[in-house]
C-alpha cells in the first residue's frame, strides 16, 4: 500500500479524534456551567432566606457579635454570587449593607422580644427563632467569632425563645383570668412551666421566668389576681431580660 493510500483513512481518524476531543471537552463545559448555575441558585436562595430570617427577627433582641456574624455570613453569600454573576441587579447595594456596622441591640420595655398580636405571629416568631437555632446547628461553626461566642448565642437565642413562649402564655392566662376561667388560666401557666423545664436553657434568666410563673400560677389557683392584661411579660424578670439580651 502507498503512501497516498494511507491518507485519506488516517485523515479520518484524525478527525474522528478530534471530534472525540471536541466532544468531551463540550460535555465537561456543560457539566461545569451546570454545576456553576446549579451553585448560584443554592447560593440566591440561601441569601434569600437569610435575609428573610434576619428581617423576620428584626424585632428580637439579638448580641452584637450574632447580628455582626450573621450580616458577615451574608455578605460572604452576595459577594460569592457577584464571582459567579457579577451584573446581578441591586447586587452592590446588598453587599453594602450587609457589611455596615451592625448596633448592639437595646431592649425595649417589654424585653427581649416584640409585643405578640396573636397566636399566628407568637408561632411566626417561634419558627424564626428555631429557623435560627437549626442554622447554628448546621453552620455555626463556620460563622466568625464562632470560636469564641458560639455556645453563648445558643444560650441566647433558647432564652429568646424562652421569653417569647413565656410572654405569650403570660397573656394568654391573663386573658382567661380577665373572663372568669382561673382554672384554665392556672393550666396555662402550667403549660409555661412545663415548655420552661423543658427547653430552658437552665440560666439564670430562665430559673427567674419560672420562678415567677409559678407565683404567678399559685396566686391563680387560690383564685388571687395577676398581672393585668396589658403587661405582658413578668414584672420582675423586665431588668434580668435587659441585661440577658446582650450576654454574648
Amino acid at each position: 500500500m502507498t503512501p497516498e493510500s494511507w491518507q485519506t483513512p488516517l485523515a479520518v481518524m484524525v478527525l474522528f479524534a478530534v471530534l472525540l476531543m471536541a466532544t468531551a471537552m463540550l460535555r465537561r463545559y456543560q457539566a461545569y456551567k451546570a454545576t456553576q448555575r446549579a451553585r448560584l441558585k443554592a447560593l440566591v436562595l440561601h441569601a434569600d432566606w437569610m435575609e428573610d430570617l434576619l428581617s423576620r427577627l428584626a424585632g428580637v433582641s439579638l448580641s452584637q457579635s450574632l447580628r455582626t456574624a450573621l450580616y458577615d455570613h451574608l455578605a460572604t453569600q452576595y459577594l460569592a454570587i457577584a464571582r459567579l454573576y457579577p451584573d446581578l441587579p441591586g447586587l452592590g447595594e446588598k453587599v453594602d449593607a450587609s457589611r455596615k456596622p451592625v448596633a448592639n441591640d437595646t431592649p425595649g420595655m417589654g424585653g427581649g422580644v416584640p409585643s405578640i398580636g396573636d397566636r399566628s405571629e407568637y408561632l411566626r416568631l417561634l419558627g424564626s427563632i428555631d429557623d435560627m437555632i437549626r442554622f447554628l446547628d448546621s453552620r455555626g461553626k463556620t460563622l466568625k467569632q464562632a470560636g469564641a461566642f458560639l455556645r453563648d448565642w445558643y444560650v441566647e437565642l433558647h432564652e429568646r425563645r424562652a421569653e417569647l413562649d413565656t410572654r405569650y402564655l403570660v397573656v394568654e392566662a391573663n386573658r382567661l383570668q380577665a373572663n372568669g376561667n382561673f382554672r384554665k388560666a392556672s393550666q396555662v401557666l402550667g403549660t409555661s412551666l412545663e415548655h420552661l423545664r423543658a427547653r430552658g436553657p437552665q440560666t439564670g434568666f430562665v430559673q427567674e421566668l419560672y420562678a415567677e410563673v409559678k407565683d404567678m400560677r399559685d396566686r391563680v389557683r387560690i383564685g388571687d389576681s395577676i398581672l393585668p392584661v396589658e403587661e405582658p411579660v413578668p414584672g420582675k424578670a423586665l431588668d434580668q431580660i435587659s441585661n440577658r439580651s446582650s450576654a454574648a
